[in-house]
């Protein structure tokens, strides 16, 4: 197959080529219109005197505030072990994984694949429990510096 000039393949393909051209049209302008959106709010929220790190450091407090609620257990092992750990299973695998040097079957056994799923699953789960609990202990220590820091500035303000 011969590949065409860069002309004739824009030609044969015109319709194609106009459908992606306004594809990237409309993303640009909604794109635009986002960022002179978020521009606006940041201008406003200056005016009142909020800044956009506070506003992050408030969104953080919120939503530290509902997840620790769980407490650490429930969160390590089944917001953090499940979903990181869900996220980890194709690392992990791809890691762990190898081909067996006299065959050209990965696994000689059905079994030997059902115990290899196994402990990719188990592997997983482990590391998303320990990236969890690291998780907490890092989000939890600044949550308490965040509203040490919070008491301390509400009582130089009284005073």
């Amino acid at each position: 197959m011969a590949s065409k000039p860069i002309i004739a393949a824009i030609k044969d393909d015109f319709y194609f080529f106009l459908l992606n051209a306004f594809i990237v049209a409309v993303a640009s302008w909604s794109f635009y219109d986002d960022a002179l959106l978020g521009l606006k709010k940041v201008a406003e929220m200056e005016e009142k005197g909020i800044t956009p790190g506070s506003l992050r450091v408030l969104d953080f407090v919120k939503i530290w505030g509902e997840k620790r609620r769980v407490g650490v257990k429930k969160y390590t092992l089944f917001n953090s072990g499940l979903l990181t750990g869900a996220l980890l299973l194709i690392p992990v695998s791809l890691l762990l994984m190898k081909k067996q040097p006299d065959s050209d079957r990965m696994f000689p056994e059905f079994s030997d694949m059902m115990l290899f799923i196994g402990e990719i699953i188990l592997i997983s789960y482990i590391l998303g429990c320990v990236i969890g609990r690291i998780k907490w202990a890092h989000n939890e220590r600044k949550y308490k510096s965040i509203a040490k820091f919070s008491v301390e500035f509400t009582s130089n303000i009284s005073e």
